[in-house]
């Protein structure tokens, strides 16, 4: 049996040391940071505006796309 149609993934995971949902790639790696900080970081350090407007550049250009 072939599959039929786009598949799509949702950025989402459930934490359950601090018992939260979250979504979003962004808030993801910014909760693990926070939640975690005696592990690597997901940002490097002063790293985080650049992502975050990469990450909104991203998502507009996405947006027009779909469009």
């Amino acid at each position: 049996m072939g599959r039929k149609g786009a598949l799509f993934s949702v950025p989402f995971i459930y934490d359950p040391v601090t018992g939260k949902y979250v979504s979003n790639t962004i808030d993801i790696a910014r909760h693990l940071d926070a939640a975690y900080p005696n592990t690597p970081p997901a940002f490097p350090a002063g790293s985080e505006a650049l992502i975050a407007a990469f990450d909104d550049l991203w998502h507009e250009k996405v947006r027009h796309i779909r469009s």
